[in-house]
């Protein structure tokens, strides 16, 4: 084999083995350290990230932190909650869970919902920190209100048990709805079990349906198979055989094995 040859062979045998990053790779980590030095939050965040891996030495770790540290400072909230995470962990800082809350409630302070979220279901367990349930509520409606439709059912979940805040069912329903038409198919479905079943609210099988019809079509076995008992019994839709087969049908196939057996054959 020519010289030439062989040296691109060992170099592509090199990159596949993972033993050197890819040029391009080097690069672009390069200019994002520059451009970090310039003053961008994000390119701060990306120099992080490349250097935040499961296989990071500390030593590692404690550059990837510098690096997040300043690109929460830009501000640029996913910058602190990268830090956040990593100051819970211990992993190239020294553990500081209550550094840690700091860094999350700034991230969720700059609207960053994934840090509201992250916060908030430590304070509601008591994760490394001293749990505070009305606080954990707030901050998953905060993340609802920015639309991380997460945060509307587990503040709507809180609300409905009572769990650390006053019970109030209306408020949760509110919070599931907003969950179900954010696109979450398991909130359409509790507020269709709710409806059908007239648990805590006057039974609504007309609103039932229309919850159990919107979980359907966002791939929930449960809301087809529930919509498909509603046509069959005729309960806030007319009853239609067909219509409940079809739905079975349906169901059957996102994996509901209940639904398999109630369907009817489709005719050949």
């Amino acid at each position: 084999m020519p010289c030439a040859a062989f040296a691109r062979w060992i170099g592509i045998v090199v990159l596949a083995a993972g033993l050197v990053a890819p040029t391009g790779t080097a690069s672009a980590q390069s200019e994002d350290q520059a451009n970090c030095g310039r003053g961008s939050a994000a390119a701060c965040l990306a120099s992080g990230r490349a250097l935040d891996t499961l296989q990071a030495d500390d030593r590692t770790l404690s550059r990837a932190a510098a690096y997040y540290q300043r690109a929460c400072e830009g501000p640029l909230a996913e910058g602190c909650r990268a830090l956040a995470e990593l100051y819970f962990a211990g992993r190239g800082v020294n553990a500081d869970p209550h550094r840690a809350e700091s860094l999350f409630q700034r991230g969720c302070d700059l609207e960053d919902a994934e840090s509201c979220v992250a916060l908030g279901r430590r304070l509601q367990s008591g994760l490394g920190i001293s749990p505070n349930q009305a606080r954990a509520a707030q901050l998953f409606r905060r993340a609802c209100d920015l639309r991380q439709y997460q945060g509307c059912g587990l503040a709507a979940q809180m609300y409905w048990s009572g769990d650390g805040v006053f019970t109030n069912s209306n408020q949760a329903i509110a919070l599931w709805d907003a969950g179900c038409q954010g696109g979450d198919r398991d909130q359409c479905d509790r507020l269709g079990r709710i409806y059908a079943t007239g648990e805590v609210v006057r039974e609504a099988s007309v609103k039932a349906a229309g919850y159990y019809s919107r979980s359907c079509t966002l791939g929930s076995p449960t809301g087809c198979y529930s919509l498909a008992q509603l046509y069959l019994d005729g309960r806030g839709v007319p009853a239609n055989r067909a219509k409940a087969d079809s739905l079975y049908r349906v169901a059957c196939k996102l994996g509901s094995d209940i639904s398999c057996s109630l369907a009817t054959p489709e005719q050949p």
